[in-house]
C-alpha cells in the first residue's frame, strides 16, 4: 500500500491521525474520533510522484515512506532532468 493511500484511509475512513492509529494498536484503547491530523500526514505524496519513485527510480515502499515531500520533488525532478539530458535529436 502507497503511504498516500494509507494517510487518505486514515484521515477519511477511520478519522484519526497516523499517532492515534499506532497507539490504539500499541494500548488497545480505542481512539477518539474524530482526532485532529498532525500537519504532517498531509503532506502525502501525490500518487504520479510515487509512480516514478517506484518504476522509474526503483525505489520501496519503505524508502518512499521515508522521505519528505520536498525530497521526493526532487529526485522526481533529476530523473526528468537526467532524461532530458540523455535525448539525442
Amino acid at each position: 500500500m502507497s503511504p498516500g493511500r494509507f494517510v487518505a484511509i486514515l484521515r477519511y475512513q477511520l478519522q484519526v491521525s497516523q499517532e492515534d492509529f499506532w497507539t490504539t494498536l500499541r494500548t488497545g484503547k480505542p481512539a477518539f474520533r474524530p482526532s485532529t491530523p498532525i500537519p504532517d500526514e498531509s503532506a502525502a505524496l501525490p500518487a504520479w510522484i510515487v509512480r516514478v519513485l517506484k518504476d522509474d527510480l526503483g525505489k520501496s515502499e519503505a524508502d518512499i515512506a521515508r522521505m519528505t515531500p520536498e525530497e521526493a520533488h526532487r529526485l522526481v525532478d533529476e530523473r526528468w532532468s537526467r532524461s532530458n539530458n540523455d535525448l539525442t535529436l
